[in-house]
């Protein structure tokens, strides 16, 4: 059997190295790179990321192009984190920014509830509700915990969300495109045990 390739995109946010060590688990050749040549190749392309959304799309900025060539390409994406976020049109967090603009919606903070408890990041595990048991992301998980460090949610659309978690609200904690094969996480699959290793296996399946 042939492995696949997995290309992540290096623009300077993210933990790379252990969303590279999570796809090599699940048998990726991976590698992180800035190269179009080498992430055109690839199989599929992560997007990370760890930090402030206005910073990494300053930083991906002169990639965008490149990017909506992969998607016409019908090239699988997959957004961790901030990477989920970026693929939106817009962000509240340190003023107004644009994103990628990929996914219709926005994103927008916590609301912290002191009455509540509720801390701001969230910050640890929880529980993600599969909406549709056959989501290809989701096969074989149902109802899960995976690992969460955000201070901002997306919004979207109904038809965009695959998952959900409660954290105050009610949030999308993964989104797809399917028909473009593009899919977003809102939890670190890299640090969420073996159920997060079976979302990278998902992912490389659909590759």
């Amino acid at each position: 059997m042939v492995q696949k390739r997995i290309s992540i995109l290096d623009y300077g946010c993210g933990n790379l190295r252990s969303i590279k060590k999570g796809f090599e688990r699940v048998g990726a050749i991976v590698d992180i790179s800035t190269d179009k040549k080498l992430l055109k190749s690839a199989d599929g392309i992560i997007l990370p990321g760890v930090g402030a959304f206005k910073t990494a799309i300053a930083k991906i900025k002169e990639d965008i192009p490149f990017i909506y060539e992969l998607i016409d390409d019908k090239k699988p994406i997959l957004g961790i984190c901030l990477g989920m976020q970026i693929l939106t049109e817009k962000s509240t967090e340190s003023g107004l920014t644009d994103g990628l603009g990929i996914i219709p919606g926005d994103v927008i903070k916590f609301n912290k509830n002191k009455s509540s408890g509720l801390k701001v990041p969230h910050m640890g595990w929880n529980l993600v509700d599969v909406k549709n048991k056959d989501e290809p992301l989701f096969l074989g998980i149902n109802r899960s915990y995976f690992y969460f460090a955000h201070s901002y949610y997306v919004r979207t659309s109904r038809e965009y969300v695959i998952c959900e978690t409660e954290y105050g609200v009610k949030f999308p904690s993964a989104i797809a495109d399917l028909k473009r094969k593009i899919y977003g996480v809102q939890f670190h699959p890299e640090k969420s045990g073996d159920d997060g290793l079976k979302i990278l296996y998902n992912f490389l399946a659909l590759c």
